[in-house]
């Protein structure tokens, strides 16, 4: 019973959804995250060593950082324009409405 007046009874309608969540989208993540940290060698795969190699390579080059710049540049002009179209929107659709 504390479970039901934790959630509400509508509130237990969410469990199989996190469920799928956790299972499908989070655990999927974890296991990459786990195995980025693996060695790898060309030609054979992933070994069973732990390694930062492939994350200090990532921070060092130039080249890998660039990428990152623009990939964060182009990330934050997205989310800026977005937001201003859909402010402006919700603006028009305010004046309208009220």
């Amino acid at each position: 019973m504390p479970l039901r007046r934790a959630f509400g009874g509508v509130g237990l309608l969410l469990v199989p959804n996190l469920l799928w969540l956790m299972l499908f989208m989070i655990g999927p993540l974890l296991m990459l995250l786990a195995i980025s940290f693996r060695g790898y060698q060309a030609g054979t795969g992933i070994l069973d060593t732990w390694e930062i190699g492939q994350y200090l390579k990532f921070i060092t080059d130039p080249f890998y950082l660039g990428i990152l710049l623009r990939t964060v540049l182009m990330g934050l002009g997205v989310t800026a324009l977005c937001a201003l179209a859909l402010f402006s929107y919700g603006g028009f659709i305010g004046q309208v409405l009220c």
